[in-house]
């Protein structure tokens, strides 16, 4: 499945947790099925995970988390992608314990503060083998993004 965070806005402030939210509801029939079929679920969710610690917004990460937190009561475990090292420049405020990918470029510079807004989340009986950006991290030319690959196995 593809989840894409549709931005809405009040008048101060852009947000996308509220549209994940509403997606992850006409979902749910899905995730809650007995005969649940394995899922892969990955997109641009337009929200920061693991942000608490963040000074550059920081008071939002437990909006963000609701959303985090349940996928993960679905049954809907992260999946990538993850760094082995901490992402250089990370605004999340984890320091050595930072984990996120470059997955965005603000206008598409590539100097610009490094962000994760991409993410890849699996049921129980698909195994993610690999999940990285698959992309040179200077090449802003088609997007703001870099593409995600996802290599799967699935199990019976």
């Amino acid at each position: 499945m593809s989840l894409y965070g549709i931005w809405d806005q009040d008048e101060r402030f852009l947000f996308a947790e509220g549209t994940l939210h509403r997606a992850l509801s006409d979902l749910t029939v899905l995730f809650q099925d007995r005969r649940r079929p394995r899922i892969l679920l990955a997109g641009d969710f337009n929200i920061y995970r693991e942000w608490a610690a963040s000074s550059v917004g920081g008071d939002w990460s437990p909006r963000y988390d609701t959303v985090f937190n349940r996928l993960e009561a679905y049954g809907l475990h992260f999946a990538g992608p993850a760094a082995s090292e901490p992402l250089q420049n990370c605004p999340c405020g984890r320091g050595s314990e930072c984990r996120h990918v470059r997955t965005f470029a603000f206008q598409r510079k590539a100097t610009n503060r490094p962000y994760q807004l991409d993410f890849v989340f699996a049921t129980a009986g698909v195994e993610v083998v690999e999940c990285a950006v698959i992309s040179d991290e200077s090449d802003w030319t088609y997007s703001d993004h870099l593409p995600v690959g996802i290599t799967v196995r699935v199990s019976d």
